[in-house]
């Protein structure tokens, strides 16, 4: 038997899975990622915290399916993009890990895009250098810590990092280096111009690998599986007619672009699919976070359920109907028109299915050829915002059957296909209603 860890490296919860030869999911646990907020702008994880979290979890999921971790073949990594710390030549931590979510590079994002012009998107996976992004941290430890930035031996991300530990050599993706806006993907390899702009060299990054790939040490043997989107895109099977959508703290549009590079869309992030080709995704920052600051007002201390049901019994139809923005989640002004709470409960589903239709249709260019849309995250346990879905954007919705962790355990071992029992749950679009949501989409769009 060759047992298989997945870790999927999220923002807040580390969770792992564990697998058999023919992908049969034995055991799954999940465990809080703290983070050091030093000020509003700086966020950091304890790198050695991060790896007795990761560590603890791995043994954790292993003795829950009565397997010992020298049992287990393979390992796949799947990690949030961005964070990444500096070690010495011992690969002892100089940093915490700097979260992707530290702004401390806010004021320098207009100088990135003034250097690195408009070639970055040719480049990157991004459009352009946002302050997110490992290329503007890195920026901003050379215009303010440069004796430290000097002293790295290795510049590591999340997944480099767990990998050392693991007696694996420093190495990354090109999934997630894509992501980075230090890595060139019509060169396959680090750009001169951003790695000049930063003050460091090639040698002081970990080397680079196609996704998917098997590091040639450690035990187990290590896969570094890119991104967590791109993870739970390839373990639900996305393919060109049929997308994947995330209804998680974000909202997320993903898609098969196929063989040509990007980039494709103004707005869109491309990179390396699994086994060839290339992806191209879209996010909204408020997905579900915006239900669930809307959750709070509407039925304040009720559970998600009540909100749910409210939203389920005010039928739609109304001549004029409230109208929610996710975008204004935390602000008034996020709700337009009156309404009873199940009607606003409502008019929240309704507007996160608009902003996923307006990153499908509108900034991925989705056409006739979308014939069903695979959806994932919290969201997808609801059968009616999943109908809403359909009628809203006109296409077939599946539940999702695999996740991230799957999809890392898919690419340890790409000639397995993972097992299947009933089919996936679907919605078909009505017409009656779909007609309905066309029209009121055009309303809703008219107020951004």
């Amino acid at each position: 038997m060759q047992y298989v860890l997945a870790l999927d490296c999220g923002s807040t919860n580390f969770k792992a899975a564990l697998f058999d030869d023919g992908l049969q999911r034995l055991s799954q646990a999940a465990r809080p990622l703290p983070s050091l907020n030093y000020g509003a702008q700086c966020v950091e994880l304890d790198a050695e915290e991060t790896w007795q979290i990761a560590s603890a979890l791995l043994q954790q999921t292993c003795q829950q399916a009565g397997v010992t971790f020298s049992q287990v073949a393979r390992l796949a990594i799947t990690s949030q993009a961005q964070t990444f710390l500096l070690l010495d030549e011992q690969n002892q931590p100089l940093t915490p890990l700097i979260s992707w979510l530290d702004r401390r590079a806010d004021g320098l994002a207009a100088h990135l895009r003034a250097a690195l012009g408009d070639e970055f998107a040719r480049h990157c996976s991004f459009a352009e250098p946002m302050p997110q992004l490992q290329v503007a941290k890195l920026f901003w430890l050379h215009k303010n810590a440069p004796d430290l930035l000097a002293r790295a031996a290795c510049i590591a991300s999340l997944p480099t990092w767990l990998a050392l530990r693991l007696g694996a050599p420093a190495a990354l993706d090109d999934n997630l280096a894509a992501m980075s806006g230090l890595y060139s993907l019509p060169a396959q390899a680090y750009w001169p111009a951003a790695l000049a702009l930063c003050g460091v060299s090639e040698a002081q990054l970990p080397s680079v690998v196609p996704v998917g790939s098997a590091l040639p040490a450690g035990a187990p043997r290590l896969t570094l599986a890119g991104n967590d989107q791109t993870c739970g895109a390839y373990g639900n099977d996305c393919q060109l007619n049929a997308w994947v959508a995330t209804l998680g703290t974000a909202l997320v549009a993903y898609r098969r672009a196929g063989q040509s590079p990007g980039p494709y869309h103004p707005r869109g992030c491309w990179g390396p699919y699994p086994g060839g080709g290339y992806y191209e995704l879209a996010v909204r920052d408020f997905g579900c976070a915006a239900l669930d600051w809307a959750r709070t007002l509407l039925f304040p201390l009720g559970p998600l359920e009540q909100f749910m049901t409210a939203a389920a019994q005010a039928a739609p139809g109304s001549a004029a109907p409230p109208l929610f923005y996710p975008d204004l989640t935390g602000s008034p002004t996020a709700w337009v028109g009156e309404g009873t709470a199940g009607e606003r409960a409502l008019a929240v589903l309704e507007g996160i299915s608009f902003s996923l239709r307006g990153l499908l249709f509108d900034e991925l260019g989705a056409d006739q050829r979308l014939e069903r849309l695979i959806v994932t995250g919290g969201g997808s346990r609801s059968d009616f915002w999943l109908q809403l879905l359909a009628d809203i954007l006109g296409v077939a919705v599946q539940r999702a059957a695999g996740d991230a962790l799957l999809g890392a355990a898919r690419l340890a071992l790409p000639a397995v296909e993972p097992p299947h029992s009933a089919p996936p749950a679907t919605w078909q679009p009505r017409a009656q209603q779909s007609g309905f949501y066309q029209a009121l989409y055009h309303l809703w769009h008219a107020h951004l």
